[in-house]
Order: structure tokens, then C-alpha cells, then sequence
């Protein structure tokens, strides 16, 4: 028969430069990073140009909430003795111009005390976008009742 010999395993022992290059690579990293000179110019500009489209994003949101809030405003006020029970804006967003935008509301109403009487008001909303400075501001140009009927 054959003898194997069994040979003890030796314990492999690594120094340390591994941790000393992560540490030197993390440190040419953060310099980097910190260094204006290594950010191209254009990113800048388009970090820019995304803040501005979020504001303006963000204002259309809000005067789309404030169209739709003068819509309901104006059905209430026509029928002051009725609870407004929906209101539906139309399909097609109409852009009237680069910064100017107009909904149709369709509004529903029923009678507060007896409940038989049922109202819809049509309201044309028009609302537009300004910029002052680096700030935009979302208004009401105005508004114009279309139809006002009972049901």
C-alpha cells in the first residue's frame, strides 16, 4: 500500500495593502468629488434647467387646484340653498398660449333642504403662468359661465 503523507496546513497570512489602497482610493474619491473642476459645466446647467421644470411643474399642479377650486366656487355661489355633489373638468386640456391654460368645469348640484331640485353649471376657467424672477406664479385670468341649468 502506498503511505500518504499528510502535510499540516500552513496558515496564509496577507498583509495589509489592501486596506491601505481602499483607503487611498477612497480618499482620491472624495477629493474628486469635492473638486469643482471634475463637475462639467453642463451638468450644472442641467441640474438647473430640472429645478426650474419642477417649479413650473409644480405651480401647473397648483393652478390646476385652484382652476378646479374657482369652478366649485362659482357653482356654489349660482345655487347658495344647494350641495355640490361633483365636479368634472373636461377631457382636453386647451393651452391658449405658451403660458395660459383654459378648463371646462361641469358642476353638479342638489337642493340642501328638500333634495328635488338638481342644478349643473358649466364654468370656462382660464388660468396662466407668469414668471417673476426665478419664481413662478399660477393665477386666475378668469372665468365665464357657460351654462347654467336645472336638471
Amino acid at each position: 500500500m502506498p503511505s500518504s503523507v499528510i502535510t499540516p496546513i500552513k496558515e496564509i497570512t496577507t498583509t495589509t495593502p489592501r486596506k491601505k489602497n481602499k483607503n487611498n482610493n477612497a480618499n482620491i474619491l472624495y477629493a474628486n468629488t469635492n473638486s469643482p473642476q471634475e463637475i462639467p459645466q453642463n451638468q450644472n446647467i442641467s441640474i438647473n434647467q430640472q429645478s426650474q421644470a419642477l417649479k413650473e411643474l409644480n405651480t401647473y399642479q397648483s393652478l390646476q387646484i385652484a382652476m378646479s377650486q374657482s369652478a366649485q366656487q362659482i357653482s356654489r355661489s349660482r345655487h347658495q340653498s344647494s350641495n355640490l355633489q361633483q365636479c368634472l373638468v373636461s377631457d382636453s386640456n386647451f393651452v391658449t398660449g405658451q403660458t395660459q391654460y383654459e378648463n371646462i368645469y361641469s358642476c353638479r348640484l342638489k337642493g340642501k333642504i328638500i333634495g328635488i331640485r338638481s342644478f349643473e353649471v358649466s364654468v370656462k376657467v382660464r388660468g396662466e403662468i407668469i414668471k417673476q424672477g426665478s419664481d413662478f406664479i399660477g393665477r386666475i385670468v378668469n372665468y365665464e359661465i357657460l351654462y347654467d341649468k336645472e336638471l
